[in-house]
């Protein structure tokens, strides 16, 4: 079973539910049982995370949390749509069983989730997201959680996420907790903030780039970014400061006093085109 800050990145996070969950429900509480974090990363490929391999990006507490436990080197998504993907991995059912198909969709409140599981298990339950169309009236992912933090933005970086998230979670300091924080910034738009708009030098790795319509994703499209060399550098910095960002939630977990009983579940919904 993994430990202490480890990462399990892949999809068996269901059968950590029902390990930390249902398992130990006969056990007492807090010393015996371990608390749950899911953090979810959107849009992110493995490629361009240091572990997996694309050495020039920086990802420190990533790849820490690697070095410290198990990481997954073949996963496959579900989906490449943002809700559907949730929907699997809060569930662990495919497409075709919980049909959830778009980001309109909402989750049937039929569905067993995860936050159900550990309810059920006597844990307290909180999520946040960082994107509305992941808000519970939009997407049914409400379901189970004692507390969830959603947004009526588009979007919201991971640092606005967290100025009310991290003070959330260090409230559940004394309990057996569960939580699903999701982070939206490899996403397009790529506009990371300073000093990460700047950390990646373009390069010219794809001259030369025909300006296509069949080549504009709508996200490079909606900037005026036709050129991979161009967007590419962003989106690694988008990435760089995400990593930094959960950084700071693993020190507060540190600073809870809960590091050592947690279990770190890292995984992204889906890549990017790229």
């Amino acid at each position: 079973m993994c430990r202490s800050a480890r990462v399990c990145w892949g999809v068996g996070i269901l059968l950590a539910a029902i390990a930390l969950g249902a398992g130990f429900s006969g056990c007492g509480k807090s010393s015996e049982r371990h608390n749950v974090l899911l953090i979810t990363i959107d849009t992110t490929r493995a490629d361009y995370i240091g572990c997996y391999g694309l050495s020039d990006v920086k990802t420190p507490a990533i790849d820490g949390l690697a070095a410290q436990g198990v990481r997954f080197a073949r996963n496959v998504s579900t989906s490449q749509c943002t809700n559907p993907s949730h929907s699997s991995i809060l569930t662990g059912l495919y497409l075709a069983r919980h049909q959830v198909y778009d980001n309109r969709t909402p989750l049937s409140d039929k569905a067993l989730t995860l936050s159900e599981i550990f309810k059920n298990q006597g844990y307290a339950t909180l999520g946040a997201v960082s994107a509305r169309h992941l808000k519970p009236s939009n997407s049914g992912f409400g379901q189970g959680f004692d507390t969830f933090l959603a947004t009526d933005q588009p979007s919201i970086p991971a640092s606005v996420r967290n100025q009310d998230y991290l003070a959330e979670l260090e409230k559940l300091a004394r309990d057996d907790f569960f939580s699903w924080v999701h982070y939206f910034d490899p996403h397009g738009d790529y506009a990371p903030p300073a000093p990460y708009d700047t950390m990646y030098e373009p390069g010219d790795d794809h001259d030369p780039v025909p300006s296509r319509k069949s080549m504009e994703s709508k996200v490079a499209k909606s900037q005026d970014l036709v050129d991979p060399d161009e967007i590419i550098p962003l989106y690694k910095g988008e990435i760089s400061f995400l990593d930094f960002e959960i950084g700071r939630l693993l020190a507060t977990l540190e600073k809870m006093g809960v590091a050592d009983r947690t279990l770190v579940v890292l995984i992204a919904d889906h890549g990017e085109s790229m």
